[in-house]
């Protein structure tokens, strides 16, 4: 598969290998014979990071009645054929309420003689906000930021975000009914569980009121909460979601792409499932290097950072910082890439890390890691990797490429 000199330009090379992996246009043209319109109204809704591309293909497959995309300002261009409209993420703004009334109007308006084909990736759950009534949509954003920034995984986000939202935790589905919906799922959650991604628009909820009290009280959040989302998880019933059919197709994941980067490259697959935290990501990471002498090694997953400082960064970042500082006294030449899948990573321009045997993790490096600002380290070394928006969204791929014929410099 390679054919360049250096290790940086193979970890960049395999990691275009995944991205093209996950590539959403080319995985809806595959399955969309098992999504054949069986009312005679067909109404095709997109949301996520790949929005844009998932409706084109779809597009060329039925004649919808009504098409809505709704993704990223990153990911947004327009969509023949479609009402296209951007939306903030990680940070729900006002655009995106706007254009998730939108959805639950059209939802609301369906028949048995309709059908909704649900195109779901990657960052659809914080492009959709459609808060429960009596909730200001600025304290739900006030408890997006808190939670973000609290170490949450993303199963915990979404719990919280379902049992406050009309449209999350199967919402949509039941809005939707009595017609028929098929979604087809570009998934970005690690384990790929339904009812994470995106929210779980067609897909029952991960848990009821109390258990987001109870996810939020552990997070040390529940004192600092606006009092209205307090007053709204202790006084909502549980929600009664129906048992109305619909067919979740699974059409790509993280994994599948590491596969994908394994079979081309002959590397091996360390870990499917790289969560928690970026400090204990970093000790395994550097602890599979040290011990395994493999060329190639390759990770994959969604890690989380706490943030304490006043710095700018972000996990994937962090991560490549983290694992420097473990390798420094590695011999030979040698590069790690820690990257989002979605060319994003953060609050930031990058989209993540990319550091080999000619940095040098420095006192000043340090003070930067522990304000939070792995941005700024990256930037200085001239270690900072940018792809701009990739157009999917499948978490996060880490790679390791070492070549002991290479001098080390």
């Amino acid at each position: 598969m390679f054919n360049k000199a250096d290790v940086k330009s193979r970890a960049i090379e395999l990691y275009q290998t995944g991205i093209e992996a996950a590539n959403p246009a080319t995985l809806v043209r595959r399955c969309f014979n098992r999504v054949q319109p069986t009312r005679s109204s067909t109404h095709i809704l997109s949301v996520g990071k790949a929005a844009c591309s998932m409706m084109d293909a779809a597009l060329e497959n039925v004649a919808a009645s009504s098409a809505i995309v709704i993704t990223s300002y990153e990911n947004l261009r327009p969509v023949k054929g479609a009402q296209v409209y951007g939306a903030g993420h990680p940070q729900p703004d006002e655009n995106g309420l706007k254009a998730a009334f939108r959805v639950k109007a059209l939802a609301e308006r369906l028949t048995q003689d309709d059908l909704l084909i649900l195109l779901l990736s990657g960052g659809a759950s914080a492009m959709l906000p459609c808060p429960i009534p009596n909730l200001p949509f600025e304290d739900k954003q006030t408890l997006n930021t808190l939670m973000l920034q609290s170490g949450m995984t993303i199963e915990q986000i979404n719990l919280v975000r379902q049992n406050l939202s009309q449209l999350k935790g199967g919402r949509l589905r039941q809005l939707a009914e009595p017609a028929a919906v098929e979604s087809l799922i570009l998934s970005d959650v690690i384990g790929d569980d339904m009812k994470v991604i995106g929210g779980g628009l067609t897909a029952s909820p991960l848990g009821n009121p109390s258990n987001a009290i109870s996810t939020l009280t552990d997070a040390g959040l529940w004192p600092h909460l606006p009092s209205s989302v307090r007053r709204a998880l202790t006084t909502l019933a549980p929600a009664k979601i129906s048992n109305f059919p619909t067919n979740n197709v699974l059409i790509g994941s993280n994994i599948q792409s590491l596969h994908t980067m394994a079979a081309a490259s002959g590397g091996k697959i360390m870990n499917v499932k790289l969560t928690g935290s970026v400090a204990d990501a970093a000790d395994e990471i550097s602890t599979n290097i040290l011990s395994d002498s493999s060329s190639i090694l390759i990770w994959g997953g969604e890690t989380t950072v706490q943030v304490t400082g006043k710095g700018k960064g972000g996990r994937n970042q962090e991560l490549a910082l983290r694992v420097l500082q473990k390798l420094h006294n590695l011999d030979g030449a040698w590069a790690f890439l820690s990257a989002g899948s979605d060319g994003i990573d953060g609050p930031t321009d990058a989209a993540g890390g990319l550091v080999d045997h000619t940095k040098r993790f420095s006192t000043n490096t340090q003070a930067l890691l522990e304000d939070n600002d792995s941005y700024h380290a990256l930037e200085q070394m001239d270690a900072l990797f940018r792809t701009g928006a990739t157009g999917t969204n499948v978490a996060d791929f880490q790679i390791f490429i070492r070549d002991r014929t290479l001098a080390k410099t």
